[in-house]
């Protein structure tokens, strides 16, 4: 019996997840030219696979015992250093770029603020409740409040204005997104779900819905930056005319391609957005709907 295509893909050992993203990454420092700041944003989230349990590669048992023994281990053995591998490397941002590194709370760690200091980027990152500023726990920070969110922004840029502290506020805001896109990841793509017997296979796939993930994302925010846009720049032609056809019940195609926010609401319709008066634009949800049955 011949094997199945995807299969093959998932199986195959000259496929990587590196070699997966290595276009995207390539693509986001091309759009990055021209732009004087780029926000780096960091989240951390996990996927449970102890109801796979014959999955090859996978398994905690050598983190036993490792936390009691946290304070001995070098910050580069620790499970915390993730937040430095998240870092881009060099390479990959252009020159006339200013970083900025956008944290939440959990990356509230002196040596990843040294390893940002030394790598000479700037960072807006959110205090840790009961963490102090300083190693030597000066300027303690406890957050309390009942009715309101009183959060404290670390940062290395500059506040010397209203402008400015509404600008670090707004970028850390943010922030949420990437929440979104790892929800997309996981409620959306299902990997926890996925069949796959083996860590290499499913971290290929993780590529893959990393770039599913993305571009879904992308299009729900961009439909409302720049709805006017022709479709084009996010859809193929094949694909606009398969919206309009179907959502229209047309036989005649248009002589321009649609809106973007048109094909984006009509997108959201085939996943069940009504499009009523108040409803607002479609959001992730229905989007990615819409687009499984595109």
């Amino acid at each position: 019996m011949k094997a199945k295509p995807l299969t093959v893909f998932w199986g195959n050992k000259r496929v990587s997840h590196e070699a997966i993203l290595g276009k995207a990454q390539a693509e986001t420092r091309r759009r990055m030219v021209g732009e004087t700041h780029v926000l780096l944003v960091q989240d951390t989230t996990s996927f449970n696979f102890s109801h796979h349990p014959a999955t090859e590669g996978m398994g905690d048992g050598e983190q036993t015992g490792l936390r009691d023994k946290r304070h001995e281990r070098a910050f580069a053995e620790k499970e915390s250093y993730k937040w430095v591998d998240g870092l881009p490397s060099a390479d990959l941002l252009p020159e006339t770029v200013q970083p900025i590194v956008v944290c939440d709370a959990e990356a509230h760690i002196y040596e990843f603020l040294d390893e940002i200091q030394a790598r000479g980027l700037d960072h807006v990152i959110r205090a840790a409740d009961y963490r102090s500023f300083t190693p030597e726990g000066q300027a303690m920070f406890v957050a309390v409040g009942e009715k309101a969110v009183h959060w404290l922004l670390l940062t290395a840029l500059p506040v010397e204005s209203t402008a400015q502290s509404q600008q670090i506020t707004t970028w850390y805001s943010y922030r949420w997104l990437v929440e979104r896109f790892h929800y997309v990841l996981k409620s959306g793509c299902k990997l926890e779900e996925s069949q796959l017997r083996q860590e290499v296979r499913l971290e290929r796939l993780l590529a893959v819905y990393t770039l599913v993930a993305w571009r879904l994302l992308w299009l729900t925010y961009q439909a409302r930056v720049t709805p006017d846009a022709p479709c084009t720049v996010a859809l193929q032609q094949a694909e606009w005319q398969a919206i309009y056809l179907f959502t229209q019940r047309q036989r005649r195609l248009p002589t321009k391609p649609l809106s973007l926010r048109q094909a984006v609401r009509w997108i959201g319709q085939l996943g069940g957005f009504l499009g009523r008066t108040g409803d607002g634009e479609p959001g992730i949800k229905v989007l990615w709907r819409g687009w499984t049955r595109l």
